[in-house]
């Protein structure tokens, strides 16, 4: 996918993280019940979330400000260099899982905030903001829920 404007960005990210949802159900499925399959549960229900709350934030955002451009931070920078199958997750333990899922947070936390500062548009910086703050709180969940397991 070809990502140029806040709306590519959005569907991007919608996908990224319903793709990762489905990835530990996956998981989930193979795992024995316990604390394992408790975090990978947690886990998968966020990530659906996320994705959920993003799809909301689309559609009350102005087409405007969703037509703004933003291909020059993934021109130098892409955003992830491979795509997650569900297959892939069945090969992770969970803590591998967790160092993922970390990490590509913190990515979308660049991203959004390499976005917010180069937005022309109060409009654009209080969506990217939002995006940032529903990540961030993402990452801290992510964080304290694998020092539980």
């Amino acid at each position: 996918m070809q990502i140029r404007t806040l709306e590519d960005v959005l569907h991007w990210t919608t996908a990224y993280h319903q793709r990762f949802s489905d990835g530990l159900a996956y998981k989930l499925e193979r795992e024995e019940k316990g604390v394992v399959s408790l975090l990978l549960d947690y886990l998968a229900k966020h990530e659906h979330t996320l994705a959920q709350l993003i799809r909301q934030l689309e559609q009350t955002t102005d087409a405007k400000v969703l037509s703004t451009l933003c291909y020059e931070y993934l021109e130098t920078r892409p955003v992830f260099q491979t795509q997650h199958s569900e297959e892939d997750f069945a090969e992770l333990n969970v803590e591998d899982i967790l160092v993922t899922l970390v990490g590509e947070h913190q990515q979308l936390i660049e991203l959004y905030r390499f976005l917010y500062w180069r937005a022309e548009t109060v409009l654009a910086q209080d969506l990217l903001k939002q995006l940032l703050t529903l990540e961030e709180h993402q990452v801290l969940k992510i964080i304290q829920s694998s020092s539980h397991s």
